[in-house]
């Protein structure tokens, strides 16, 4: 079976980042911005390995 490619051609990466954020809060409680900033980026950083030059083998 195929599935249509339904994936937008650009993502608007800082409401993606957004989304991923609110998710989060609506299930986790961290002990500041700062910590939800880098859980948010933790996640993000595996999807992005790809397109940076240098990163660690994950």
């Amino acid at each position: 079976m195929t599935t249509p490619d339904t994936a937008p051609d650009e993502i608007d990466g800082a409401k993606l980042l957004d989304d991923v954020a609110r998710v989060i809060t609506r299930y986790v409680i961290l002990p500041s911005t700062s910590a939800l900033t880098a859980v948010v980026l933790w996640i993000a950083a595996p999807h992005a390995v790809p397109s940076w030059n240098c990163a660690p083998d994950w």
